[in-house]
């Protein structure tokens, strides 16, 4: 209950919002800002940035993705800063309680656990630091040999000489494994606060923060979807030891313990607009990043679109299914599918983008990947070609008059001869009304007196990249096409 702190932080209070903004670099440059909303009932009265009186005011754009996710992974990057410190408190009363006072390399600790692994007669306790663990999980191999650890102890002790001590907890918090979730793995502690609690990172309680903590040990077996028992024994673990080390009091002690664990939502676990995402990402990786660091990209997604489109995808689906019983699959691999393009005809930019009808069931993006004959779809490119200026005048108009009637053509010394819907032939028409019709026999004539290369470099100006072959049969769509080369095309 107080001003926000941190950027990305809001408070709402009787008489509006206070929201402090992240620095932004992209097509709206945004520095650090202290924005406040002054509301009364639901119009904005008043706008308050930086102290100063403003007609508008420019808010960061919603964060969809994080570009440092990889294929089937849940990963969304935090800052220290917006850690809450008893989630710091907590992994490190976990795993490295004297990370601030080594180098990298805590020899009390590994002493310790080699009695304690003696002792038992097994490996009980592993003794690596947070450094450590940080440089295993991206540097190395996962077998066990002494020379790996070798490796270890020198590469950590390295990266202690490099860098600070806030960078590598920063590093080591953004990249733990945290269990996996309908087929995703857990990267970092922003996803597990995401997919775990439906949370920002900034707003877990004490007990949340003390159940991730648990959960770095064995990731796969304190999950709260695997065993909310287990979760809720290992996190009183975690708990027990930060009462006991006198990093947090007795109420607060009490309070946590007193959280109940659950295993997550599955209906708020499904990624937001994951075929869209998938296909931003092979795009950021296409083009490279010769910056460094971390990039900012600012996709043309309208999020509102986004979220409308995938939802009548799936609708639209269980409606077909529902009204026609052959449709319908028992298994969820063999159900119906689709995929949607909404392109903003203006610019060619891409607003709304889904490959299919769950990600979680099938990853495939039929929206890029999936080729299908376009049929009449292919058709307005023949009439792009007819009507194209050539020379003095184009070789038809819309108004100009053309046969609907049965045709034979020769291809490769065999005869091939297009039907019309239900055979039946319209005459001699415009060429407008041929198109309107979607009439078969008149757009091949007009096809054949174009020219078919015509037509297939027609189409390969407009955008179509894939294979087209220079053969009657390409005017009525014959060739396959992607749904987003079509719509681009379009």
């Amino acid at each position: 209950e107080s001003r926000p702190a941190t950027p990305g932080q809001f408070h709402r209070d009787a008489d509006g919002w206070e929201i402090l903004l992240h620095a932004v670099s992209g097509p709206e440059p945004l520095r650090p800002q202290r924005i406040r909303l002054q509301v009364e009932g639901d119009r904005i009265t008043r706008i308050i940035q930086d102290g100063a009186d403003r007609p508008r005011a420019t808010l960061e754009r919603e964060a969809m993705l994080n570009v440092g996710a990889g294929p089937g992974e849940a990963y969304r990057a935090v800052a220290l800063a917006e850690v809450p410190k008893v989630l710091r408190s907590a992994v490190l009363t976990a795993e490295d309680e004297r990370f601030f006072e080594h180098a990298g390399v805590d020899a009390r600790a590994l002493l310790r656990a080699l009695w304690a692994n003696l002792r038992a007669g097994r490996v009980v306790e592993g003794g690596s630091t947070i450094t450590q663990q940080l440089v295993k999980n991206r540097l190395l191999s996962r077998e066990r040999t002494v020379f790996r650890k070798l490796q270890e102890v020198c590469l950590a002790t390295a990266v202690e000489w490099r860098y600070s001590k806030q960078q590598v907890l920063e590093a080591y918090l953004n990249d733990v494994y945290l269990g996996q979730w309908q087929g995703a793995a857990i990267r970092g502690i922003g996803a597990a606060a995401q997919v775990y609690f439906g949370k920002e990172i900034q707003q877990v309680t004490l007990g949340e923060a003390a159940l991730l903590a648990g959960m770095i040990r064995a990731p796969n077996n304190y999950s709260p979807a695997v065993s909310p028992e287990r979760a809720q024994r290992r996190r009183d673990v975690v708990l027990a030891r930060m009462r006991e080390h006198d990093k947090i009091g007795e109420a607060e002690y009490q309070r946590a313990l007193r959280e109940a664990v659950r295993a997550p939502d599955s209906r708020g676990a499904a990624p937001f607009a994951p075929y869209a995402a998938d296909t931003i990402r092979q795009e950021v990786d296409g083009l490279g990043n010769s910056t460094g660091g971390a990039p900012r990209v600012f996709s043309t997604l309208d999020l509102p679109l986004q979220r409308f489109a995938e939802t009548s995808v799936a609708r639209g689906l269980d409606q077909l299914e529902s009204q026609f019983a052959r449709l319908r699959r028992p298994e969820s691999a063999g159900r119906l599918q689709a995929a949607l393009i909404a392109i903003d005809p203006a610019t060619g930019e891409i607003r709304a983008l889904v490959g299919g009808r769950d990600y979680r069931v099938s990853p495939f993006n039929r929206a890029t990947f999936a080729r299908r004959q376009p049929g009449s779809a292919f058709k307005p490119f023949v009439y792009v070609a007819a009507l194209a200026a050539r020379g003095a005048r184009p070789p038809f108009t819309a108004a100009s008059l053309v046969d609907d009637a049965p045709i034979t053509v020769m291809v490769g010394g065999r005869p091939w001869s297009p039907r019309n819907y239900r055979d039946r032939y319209a005459g001699r028409v415009t060429v407008r009304r041929a198109l309107e019709d979607s009439l078969n026999g008149a757009t091949v004539r007009i096809a054949q007196a174009v020219g078919i290369p015509a037509v297939v470099r027609t189409a390969r100006t407009l955008g179509i990249e894939s294979e087209l072959e220079a053969v009657p049969a390409v005017a009525l769509g014959a060739f396959e096409v992607t749904p987003l080369e079509l719509a681009r095309a379009y």
